[in-house]
């Protein structure tokens, strides 16, 4: 079971990834999510030549695949748009708990245009996951229930378009290879990131947070970036040392240390953001993510 404290740390960093978003969207980029998209697409100037050297074979690609997997980037650049502007309505908390809703969506697209089974089971873990995200974005009063339309209907979008480049990098690694496809998806997140650059208001948000505060915003975003990039590897790795319905079940905590972690700077750290931590809202965002996490495990099984 070795595997099983190893597969304890990538929800971990995903989580505080997550309230680094929130972070550097407030405090740094005061909002401007354009400025941050940005920088999310230049950090692969620095990607791209480690990759590089790790198999310079990977400029060899047919053209066919070399357009998928730049498409892919341009969609999981993309999906930080309504990320961000779900982020911008409510809490951390809140919002990346929807990012459960992710398989949902692996399995149906994988079911029209890759020809995957769907079983019942899979329908009612996603049933589950969707109930809990309406229930997440839901404000409970005595006059009775209203939903936050707009952030389902963000994250459920953020999560459509990761899912759409989940499958899509799939397709196109089976015929290349994984240092291939990760490649040519950080070309277009390049070439994105230069297009975006292009639009005035964009590049003016950049360059004026930039100057601003560099030195700050280079260190948090490269330190966000490893975060990411230390868990994806991790739970790749991991998924060679157990079955991936088990390791779908403990990454399903993620939530959990969403919620912990926004706890804890609220009581130890509130400069570096705030979340509503009274009996009433810790009850409800508890319940609703333990009904992800259910929906989450159950289709981690299922697979």
């Amino acid at each position: 079971m070795d595997w099983f404290l190893l597969a304890l740390i990538p929800p971990f960093l995903f989580a505080l990834s997550n309230r680094i978003d929130k972070y550097l969207l407030e405090d740094y980029f005061e909002g401007k999510s354009g400025a941050l998209i940005l920088f999310s697409g230049f950090i692969s100037i620095l990607i791209l030549p480690v990759i590089y050297f790790i198999q310079p074979s990977v400029i060899f690609v047919p053209v066919f695949y070399a357009l998928i997997l730049i498409f892919t980037g341009f969609i999981y650049i993309l999906y930080l748009f309504p990320y961000f502007w779900a982020l911008k309505l409510d809490e951390a908390s809140r919002v990346a708990p929807l990012f459960q809703s992710i398989p949902v969506f692996v399995i149906i697209l994988g079911f029209l245009f890759l020809g995957d089974a769907i079983s019942f089971a899979q329908l009612a873990a996603g049933g589950l996951i969707v109930a809990g995200a309406f229930g997440l974005s839901s404000n409970l009063s005595k006059s009775g229930v209203s939903f936050k339309k707009k952030i389902v209907l963000f994250m459920f979008l953020a999560s459509f378009m990761i899912a759409l480049s989940y499958v899509l990098l799939k397709f196109a690694a089976i015929n290349t290879d994984f240092f291939t496809a990760l490649f040519w998806q950080q070309i277009g997140f390049l070439i994105l990131g230069i297009i975006l650059f292009l639009k005035k208001d964009y590049r003016a948000q950049f360059l004026s947070v930039f100057k601003k505060n560099s030195k700050k915003i280079l260190s948090l975003n490269i330190f966000n970036e490893i975060i990411n990039i230390l868990a994806s590897f991790l739970f790749a790795y991991i998924t060679l040392l157990a079955p991936i319905g088990l390791v779908s079940l403990v990454n399903g905590l993620q939530p959990f240390y969403i919620l912990f972690v926004g706890a804890i700077i609220t009581i130890f750290a509130p400069w570096l953001g705030k979340e509503t931590i009274s009996k009433k809202s810790i009850l409800q965002k508890a319940l609703f993510i333990a009904i992800m996490a259910v929906g989450t495990i159950s289709l981690g099984l299922t697979l």
